[in-house]
């Protein structure tokens, strides 16, 4: 979805960095709930998504799959 006015800016990549993307709309939607109630937290994920991937592949894409504000159902 291309980005339209009032839409938060995403900071571009590091040139040597990761470069981080939604897998699926709700991840984003989830995202962008974190940018609200833990704005802190959420940028140092970020650094850690796209400066120091855990299991890093040979792209250099790292594909946010879930992010939420709350407990995620699934661990239960």
């Amino acid at each position: 979805m291309a980005a339209k006015r009032g839409d938060r800016v995403a900071p571009p990549g590091k040139p040597s960095g990761w470069e981080a993307r939604f897998a699926t709309s709700e991840a984003a939607k989830g995202w962008e709930s974190l940018c609200h109630t833990a704005r802190s937290n959420t940028w140092e994920a970020w650094i850690v998504l796209t400066e120091r991937p855990a299991t890093p592949v040979n792209r250099r894409i790292v594909w946010v799959v879930a992010a939420a504000p709350s407990h995620p159902k699934a661990t239960d």
